[in-house]
């Protein structure tokens, strides 16, 4: 019973995650015209919307949904930059967490944790950059250790908007570069197809 009720809210913390990423990133598309006309107050709302998204404490967050839905309409470049300041600041709660009580995370022997403190222990600036960059929902566990083992703040924060930073650059990358060029190459006309749809798609969400 126990499994169970985890399992339920460890899909019902993902889907919160989504939802909140969806949630932020609809001014963007909803009011795309306006925002491009006042692009200062766009990436503004940006960092603010990956800061918040981020101040959860082991759930799941959709950052990168905002990336995309903000990177089609204002400058994906600064776009990267703006959202992984933002997304970096907001993960300062995890730190503060470890830093000011950490009792409740000591009793933790999950495995996420064991494998996050031995990458720690080797390098923390290198640890906190690798677990910001990993798309996956643990970068709060890494987090919670650097400031438990009290890792300055400067290199906690550095190492992480560097992580954020080239990881919503390899997925705009990816998505608006590298995915339309895979499709072309597709046999049979099969690729042509899809990247028209794709090509699209991004035109009508611009």
């Amino acid at each position: 019973m126990a499994n169970k009720n985890t399992k339920v809210k460890k899909i019902l913390s993902i889907v919160l995650g989504i939802v909140v990423g969806i949630i932020f990133a609809l001014p963007y598309f909803l009011f795309r015209e306006q925002i491009q006309s006042m692009a200062t107050i766009g990436y503004i709302g940006l960092f603010v919307s990956c800061l918040i998204s981020n101040l959860s404490i082991l759930l799941p967050t959709s950052s990168t949904i905002i990336i995309v839905a903000v990177a089609l309409t204002l400058n994906p470049w600064i776009c990267i930059i703006v959202g992984g300041l933002g997304t970096a600041f907001g993960e300062q709660a995890s730190y503060l967490c470890g830093l000011v009580g950490h009792s409740g995370f000591e009793k933790d022997t999950s495995e996420k944790k064991q494998i996050a403190i031995r990458w720690f222990d080797k390098n923390p600036f290198f640890a906190v950059f690798l677990f910001a960059f990993i798309p996956l929902p643990v970068f709060d566990i890494i987090g919670i250790i650097a400031g438990i083992k009290k890792m300055k703040w400067w290199k906690y924060t550095i190492a992480a908007v560097l992580g954020k930073v080239l990881k919503f650059l390899f997925v705009v990358v990816a998505l608006f570069y590298v995915l339309p060029f895979l499709l072309d190459k597709l046999p049979w006309g099969l690729g042509k197809t899809l990247n028209d749809i794709l090509e699209q798609l991004l035109a009508n969400a611009k």
